[in-house]
């Protein structure tokens, strides 16, 4: 018997991000070849899901800062911190799948 399940997993992830980074030149080639973010906190909404979904790791005090990051490049020139600070889980069982 195989059994589905609807699972929903909420992270809480801070991003502490050098908003000087994000130069007019950087917005404006980021929007180009990624995606069309007009301010630095859609860049941190998106590192924040890319920390969630494990295409990053944690940047903190030490350690994370030379990770490569595409659009970014190493990610700790952008990034002061991120790192997820708590996650709830929830699942319900749906009918036999």
């Amino acid at each position: 018997m195989r059994r589905k399940f609807n699972v929903k997993v909420e992270h809480e992830i801070i991003v502490v991000l050098r908003e000087e980074a994000f130069t007019s030149d950087f917005m404006q080639g980021f929007r180009e070849n990624f995606f069309s973010f007009d301010d630095v906190h859609e860049h941190a909404e998106h590192i924040g899901r890319l920390l969630a979904c494990g295409i990053m790791g944690d940047v903190g005090r030490g350690y994370g800062h030379d990770q490569f990051v595409e659009g970014y490049g190493r990610i700790g020139d952008f990034v002061t911190a991120a790192t997820i600070d708590g996650t709830d889980t929830s699942s319900t069982m749906a009918a036999e799948a």
